[in-house]
């Protein structure tokens, strides 16, 4: 069982796992840096934190690797 900082717990870490994924995200963001999650079908979570510049050909990279790939952009839940 996690407790988040924000006082709701959560109850396995799969679900908390996005979460802290977008809380960087968001930590990050300001820096100049993305926070890319590529899903590779695995039950693990990998996050990478790239130069916002880079991003976009990172993603179609991975893309083309045949990875979906989550970008914790207002339109793309996780």
């Amino acid at each position: 069982m996690v407790t988040s900082r924000y006082g709701f717990t959560v109850i396995n870490t799969h679900a908390a796992t996005p979460w802290i994924f977008y809380e960087h995200s968001t930590c990050v963001a300001p820096h100049g840096y993305r926070l890319i999650t590529p899903l590779t079908g695995e039950d693990a979570y990998y996050a990478l934190a790239v130069k916002t510049k880079d991003a976009d050909t990172l993603i179609t990279a991975l893309e083309q690797a045949g990875l979906k790939v989550k970008t914790f952009a207002d339109d793309q839940p996780f």
